[in-house]
Parts: structure tokens; C-alpha cells; sequence
């Protein structure tokens, strides 16, 4: 998923319980940074329109199932 500006992507790296959302530039310096890293899976992400937000799911509570999680993201300039 492309932020909307056009500059940043996020991205799911792993498989299974090990799944987690990084973000990383689409030029310069394209190394990824974590986004949520935990022992559970996340997916789905999705950034806000105004690129300041990012929703996605996760199963981090395994006995309620996949929950959806909104986090503020503050990408540097």
C-alpha cells in the first residue's frame, strides 16, 4: 500500500504467526522500519487519506479473533 502522498509503502514481511507491517521510502534511502513487530500476525494495513494514520488488522488476541487497530504514524520528513 502506497501512502497517499506517493512516498512511502507499507509492507508485510513474514508468514503466519510471524507476519508484521513495516513502511519504508520508495527512493532514497528504502530501508524498512518496523511498523508493529509482535508475536502475532498483522495485515491489511491500510494508510488514512490524509497519510497520518494507519489501520490493520492483527490477531494478537487469539481468543477474540482479528481485531482492526488504527495507529498514529509519524513518517519522517
Amino acid at each position: 500500500m502506497v501512502s497517499p502522498n506517493g512516498e512511502w509503502l507499507l509492507l508485510r514481511l513474514g508468514t503466519g504467526t510471524g507476519a508484521d507491517l513495516r513502511y519504508r521510502r520508495l527512493s532514497g534511502d528504502t530501508t524498512s522500519q518496523p511498523l508493529v513487530a509482535t508475536p502475532a500476525s498483522e495485515s491489511d494495513a491500510r494508510f488514512s487519506p490524509d497519510g497520518k494514520w494507519v489501520a490493520y488488522a492483527s490477531d494478537v488476541a487469539p481468543s477474540v479473533g482479528r481485531e482492526r487497530f488504527l495507529r498514529e504514524i509519524q513518517l519522517a520528513a
